[in-house]
């Protein structure tokens, strides 16, 4: 007999500094998996990934910049609209090529294809090392700004973690 428990925990309240924050560590630790699984065969999961890598890096900009939690939430998964937004706000990629991944992957990174396999034909991936370089200069531009909103939120008390 098995037996089922479901246990109920409660999302803590984090501020958007706080995730802000957060998402650049994420961030950092899925491009850190995609490269360190450079012998594996299966290269959907590098990408799938380093796609997801670019997505927290880009929405940590975002709320680096003031925008709230809700505006991150509605882009879904869109690389696309991610690098708009934090362009809009002002963000200026030091690697130019920075648009050119992600207009690659976009597709298959909103539509979860490196999970779910939802396109046919061929596909023609751009070298690992080049998107994880591309990546890695995107996560030095943006790290400086998630740690320094997160240090003005904490210094001014909005978004201190919860006593108790």
């Amino acid at each position: 007999m098995a037996l089922f428990v479901r246990i109920k925990q409660p999302r803590p309240d984090l501020s958007p500094a706080q995730i802000c924050l957060r998402f650049t560590g994420y961030a950092q630790d899925y491009a850190d998996a995609a490269r360190e699984l450079h012998e594996f065969k299966f290269v959907s999961v590098r990408y799938y990934l380093l796609g997801h890598a670019f997505e927290l890096i880009l929405k940590s900009y975002i709320l680096s910049q003031g925008e709230p939690e809700k505006k991150i939430r509605k882009l879904n998964h869109s690389l696309i609209k991610a690098h708009d937004d934090a362009r809009a706000l002002g963000y200026a990629p030091s690697d130019k090529r920075l648009r050119q991944i992600v207009e690659w992957l976009d597709p298959f990174h909103e539509n979860q294809d490196f999970r779910y396999a939802g396109s046919s034909g061929h596909v023609i991936l751009p070298k690992i090392e080049d998107a994880l370089g591309i990546f890695k200069s995107t996560y030095a531009d943006i790290l400086p700004l998630a740690k320094a909103f997160y240090a003005l939120q904490m210094k001014g008390g909005a978004g201190s973690p919860p006593s108790g």
